[in-house]
């Protein structure tokens, strides 16, 4: 992690590596036509791009151009979930490292979304108990929502 704090060329570099490697297994993954469930987007790179590093953003324009068409496109459904502060735990592998960085990064995810004008729902933490069903249910699994 040292690493990343002090390089946002590295930063930059691997967060262009996710975004290839994301790219390519959602497009793979629509030839066949399946649904795309996942845990991560196109857009996370981007806004981590966004929030750790200064300066160059020599081909940043042409990652949002390919996020927006992707994300554009009817019945997709992204589902934003804002930091919870029992689930932040700092375990030596991620760039956020507490809550109020997480905040700050949540708040960079929000702004990219409605520069690129993609629609999406904001799961918050009076919806906790429920997570674990949509992802279960988008997943085509069967689920049994807990009473309110």
């Amino acid at each position: 992690r040292d690493v990343f704090n002090e390089n946002s060329k590295a930063i930059r570099d691997l967060q262009r590596s996710i975004f290839d490697e994301q790219l390519r297994q959602e497009n793979a993954e629509r030839e066949c036509s399946l649904k795309v469930v996942s845990d991560r987007s196109l857009l996370d790179p981007i806004a981590y791009e966004l929030h750790h590093c200064q300066g160059n953003r020599e081909g940043l324009q042409a990652c949002k151009d390919i996020a927006r068409r992707q994300y554009s496109e009817p019945g997709v459904c992204v589902i934003l979930f804002p930091p919870v502060r029992e689930f932040i735990e700092d375990d030596g592998t991620r760039l956020v490292m507490n809550f109020e960085e997480s905040e700050n990064f949540y708040e960079v995810y929000v702004s990219l979304l409605a520069e690129l004008e993609i629609p999406y729902t904001v799961m918050g933490c009076q919806d906790l108990d429920r997570r674990a069903n949509v992802v279960l249910g988008a997943c085509g699994w069967n689920t049994h929502d807990q009473p309110a």
